[in-house]
């Protein structure tokens, strides 16, 4: 595993007359040992006058500390530690301010680069998982940038929007990964998102070899349209649009090919409002992007839907939802998204528990009932105080009634 400290001077290697950073820092990894410490491993590079940066490697299980020291100059004002693959914020206290930050740094984080995220080949829509799931080792974006090239401080730090992309990893190869047979069918894969940027730049290469004439911007832009979103699963709601995990989301060969080729193709993108699995009698809301001159069909499973030819859809039963959009002589369609719909049960009036002899019961205890189609609610007990003495019963036996829930009760707990 691989560990980068760096902190926010002017990086000496930049060139364009940076000075260097002012700070030596050094960064020791340790293990407790007794009542004491020990270092496993450890970067102390003189840094005055070079980067602000240590990186060393280390190969080890457990939980280990990390202790970073200044050994001369100026007290640097941010600092970021990373950890290449294999590193675990599992025991670490989530109240430390900047845990699992970002960790997009270095040449990934340039303007005039495209940052691409990974998502395994078979968690994405082809293989029935929509949306895509990235990979958990997928690099996080937000790295504020501090400094100019030439080292000089910027008043306001600048943060991109990266990564811009997400392409897919876990290819079967010839070669590479030896031993590293993700599926099984005895070829080697290769993971991770060094194999996904490669599947990125053959989509850019496909369109260039399609229309020469391309910019660098313009397949930017057209990859960037192609994406299927994504969420960010670090997140308690579905992120439309862009999010720091996943970018724009998976690019798609086909759309970002065909844009490219012919110039009247439409812009595919559909916003999703509500979850796509709800009960019996609710609905979702597909939006797709509009412009002047386009027009719309509306499919489930495949088939078109009568009458269903505008921007907006209300899906209420289940099935695969899509949508062809044309402009003029090209018509490009969505990736098919999944609803579910759950068969509501009535609600009841009562629910009544019995309470098994040895608990204490108290008025006003917390209750909780979960629903199929609805989240978790609570209600309160409310009647008289039960107890029990070496098994003798005090009072009558307890049952307990639930008001107040809406919804259809799937579970009671008291």
């Amino acid at each position: 595993m691989t560990l980068t400290l760096e902190w926010d001077d002017p990086y000496f290697s930049t060139g364009n007359g940076s000075a260097g950073t002012t700070s030596d820092l050094n960064i020791y990894l340790l293990i407790q040992n007794g009542n004491s410490y020990q270092i496993i491993a450890y970067s102390d590079d003189s840094n005055i006058g070079a980067d602000p940066a240590e990186i060393f490697q280390v190969s080890r299980t457990g939980t280990a500390y990390v202790l970073i020291t200044k050994t001369a100059g100026t007290n640097p004002r941010n600092i970021k530690f990373v950890g290449f693959r294999g590193l675990s914020w599992a025991v670490t206290p989530t109240d430390i301010v900047g845990i699992k930050a970002s960790t997009i740094i270095g040449h990934h984080n340039a303007t005039n680069t495209i940052a691409v995220g990974a998502a395994s080949y078979d968690e994405t829509p082809a293989y029935g998982v929509n949306p895509p799931s990235p990979e958990p080792y997928t690099s996080r974006g937000g790295t504020p940038i501090y400094r100019t090239t030439s080292g000089t401080l910027l008043q306001t730090p600048v943060v991109r929007q990266k990564p811009e992309i997400v392409a897919p990893d876990n290819a079967n190869t010839s070669f590479f990964i030896a031993g590293y047979d993700y599926e099984s069918d005895g070829n080697p894969n290769f993971s991770g998102t060094s194999a996904a940027a490669p599947h990125a730049a053959a989509v850019a290469g496909l369109m260039f070899q399609g229309n020469p004439g391309l910019t660098p911007s313009a397949i930017k832009t057209a990859l960037i349209n192609s994406c299927i979103d994504m969420d960010d699963p670090s997140t308690p709601f579905f992120d439309t649009g862009f999010d720091y995990a996943t970018g724009n989301g998976l690019i798609r060969a086909d759309a970002a090919v065909l844009s490219t080729l012919n110039p009247n193709c439409p812009t595919v993108t559909v916003s999703i409002t509500r979850p796509t699995t709800f009960c019996e009698g609710d609905s979702v809301i597909f939006d797709a992007n509009s412009a002047s001159g386009y027009t719309f069909q509306w499919k489930r499973n495949n088939t078109d839907l009568p009458g269903q030819t505008q921007a907006r859809l209300i899906a209420k039963e289940s099935g695969l939802y899509s949508v062809a959009v044309t402009n003029l002589n090209c018509t490009l369609t969505s990736t098919a998204t999944r609803v579910i719909t759950r068969l509501g049960v009535p609600a009841p009036t009562t629910v009544s528990q019995t309470i098994s002899q040895g608990t204490t019961i108290i008025t006003g205890d917390g209750l909780q009932a979960s629903s199929n189609c609805h989240p978790q609610q609570t209600a309160t007990y409310a009647g008289p105080t039960i107890g029990y003495d070496n098994g003798n019963k005090n009072g009558a036996d307890p049952t307990v009634t639930i008001a107040g829930i809406n919804g259809n009760i799937a579970l009671t707990r008291v």
